[in-house]
């Protein structure tokens, strides 16, 4: 293990030396997909014995599993094969800490039912890979028996609106982790768990399955019916679980809820799979991005970057269903493209990371490449690197990851509409307002019925009312009661809104642009080039609140 002779050997040291690691073991963290990482992943091709596994093995490389491979082209949507044992940690091929799973490759294009394979290796304890030719197919090579390398027809990407690789990659990386423990197997049916016992610094406790469990995963082989089958898991019984495998339309592979008790009862699709974990946070309603980037307390500015699918890919390639595929209106995206905008970040001026997720989150981490050290703190004692979850002195569950400081909670936001009933949470979408500086005002509506009215239980507004050619109502005599609920004046305008009565702690803010394009924003700060102005509280109407902005300076006219 502490070897560096060979071509192994010198691979090691090299990867060594280039990231500043120090470890004597060259092989450890090959044959321990769960130990971070400090070593090349180093995989080879054995085409079958003689000569035997073992010398490859002690050689420092993990070995493609076409024994498994082999096994289920056999048995998958084979009536009269089983699954029987397939349920175990490494169960029909190589142990899980020396194979490499894959469903084809560049040798072989066939695999019985490819995204049941898929699913399989890459939610069970070890290693998987996806072979892709990026959609770039290869012509016949003289005396290969045809194309080589042979051609993947893998949705890698989420290509032809089939979604199951980008959705198994991300169960991956959220769930499958630990041990796999096996429930059940047999004709049609397995299911597994996986659960992990260790702790951040990668010592292992004794502890209780249910406070370990991750994800259970249940597959159904049959291509002609569904599947269920009885079986219990370490989720405790009332755990409120979340269906997170999809697949293309028509596939019944689609999210919903069940608790722990219930799983024995699911139908697992024909030819498909269900995992089930508990429900991850997730990008926040009102941010369209969960992360932005700061510099000089101005976000940075984004760069339009073309994506383009492989010459045989997906002419429709747009898998993230960006609208206008980022394309100016009018204009038509060349085949196979769709174009994205990326935050660019520049030198010389120091850098703010802003994270936002939904209410469930406890906590965010962030990582930037293999870790860089993004907050100046250490982790005291602990951390050479100055990082706060150093390589080597981490699990990779949290290798490499910095820890931000919290900054707040906010509640939902509702915006303001001419008719309450379009009230909406969050920017997007929202009913929008067009100024021409000397002249009249145009709605954007918002949606016809985007009002939750009170579903937060009083930490929302119930419902808000602006209508820039209305008057603001309240007692007589009152400042700015009679008046234009938009107000242009000689240098500034002014901006009245009304809600319910929603008393102390709440605020209202307007979002506006001066560019002609539609403001975004929540929580007081604006997105792109969104200024915001805080309307304060001015008056009661019976029992409403009315707002009033301070003056935004007035662009010029036109």
């Amino acid at each position: 293990d502490t070897s560096d002779a060979g071509y192994l050997g010198g691979v090691q040291r090299q990867f060594n030396r280039t990231r500043g690691f120090s470890d004597a073991n060259h092989r450890d963290s090959v044959f321990d997909e769960q130990r971070g990482r400090d070593d090349a992943m180093i995989f080879g091709e054995h085409l079958g014995q003689p000569p035997g596994y073992g010398g490859y093995w002690d050689a420092g490389m993990r070995l493609v599993d076409n024994d498994l491979r082999s096994l289920l082209n056999n048995r998958l949507g084979n009536p009269s094969a089983s699954l029987a044992g397939l349920d175990a940690s490494g169960a029909g091929g190589f142990p899980a800490s020396l194979g490499v799973t894959h469903a084809n490759s560049h040798d072989s294009d066939f695999a019985a039912q490819k995204e049941w394979q898929h699913a399989f290796y890459l939610t069970r304890e070890g290693m998987g890979l996806i072979y892709s030719d990026g959609y770039n197919k290869a012509e016949t090579l003289g005396e290969s028996g045809g194309a080589f390398p042979r051609h993947a027809n893998t949705q890698y990407l989420g290509q032809f609106g089939d979604p199951r690789i980008p959705n198994i990659l991300k169960i991956h990386n959220d769930f499958a982790r630990g041990i796999q423990d096996g429930r059940w197997a047999d004709g049609d049916y397995l299911a597994f768990e996986r659960r992990d016992n260790r702790n951040p610094d990668g010592s292992t406790r004794t502890g209780i399955a249910a406070d370990e469990i991750t994800m259970v995963m249940m597959m159904n082989d049959n291509t002609a019916a569904g599947q269920a089958r009885g079986l219990s898991t370490s989720f405790p019984g009332n755990a409120y679980l979340y269906q997170y495998a999809e697949g293309p339309n028509g596939s019944n592979m689609t999210g919903f809820y069940k608790y722990a008790n219930e799983l024995g009862g699911v139908i697992v699709p024909a030819g498909g799979y269900f995992v089930f974990s508990y429900r991850t946070p997730e990008t926040s309603d009102l941010w369209s991005r969960p992360i932005t980037f700061y510099q000089n307390g101005e976000e940075v500015q984004n760069i339009a970057v073309t994506r383009k699918d492989g010459r045989d890919g997906d002419k429709s390639f747009n898998p993230l269903g960006l609208p206008n595929r980022g394309f100016d209106a009018g204009v038509t995206p060349p085949v196979s493209t769709y174009r994205t905008f990326v935050p660019v970040v520049k030198g010389g001026s120091p850098v703010s990371i802003v994270a936002r997720a939904d209410g469930s989150a406890e906590n965010i981490l962030l990582k930037l490449d293999g870790g860089v050290n993004l907050n100046g703190t250490t982790r005291l004692g602990v951390d050479p690197a100055f990082r706060d979850n150093p390589p080597g002195l981490r699990t990779d569950v949290f290798l490499g990851y910095e820890q931000p400081s919290f900054r707040d909670r906010q509640h939902p936001e509702k915006f303001a509409a001419q008719l309450v009933v379009r009230n909406k949470l969050g920017s997007g979408g929202a009913e929008t307002y067009i100024k021409t500086i000397g002249g009249g005002v145009t709605v954007n509506p918002g949606p016809d019925a985007g009002n939750d009215y009170n579903k937060y239980d009083g930490n929302v507004a119930e419902w808000v009312y602006h209508d820039p050619t209305g008057t603001v109502g309240g007692p007589a005599g009152t400042t700015g009661v009679g008046g234009a609920q938009l107000v242009e004046g000689a240098s500034d305008i002014v901006i009245w809104a009304k809600s319910n009565s929603v008393g102390a702690g709440f605020k209202a803010f307007v979002y506006y642009t001066v560019d002609g394009t539609f403001p975004e924003g929540a929580g007081g700060i604006g997105r792109g080039t969104t200024k915001v102005a805080e309307l304060n509280y001015r008056h009661k109407q019976s029992a409403d609140d009315w707002w009033g902005s301070v003056s935004i300076p007035k662009p010029p006219a036109g």
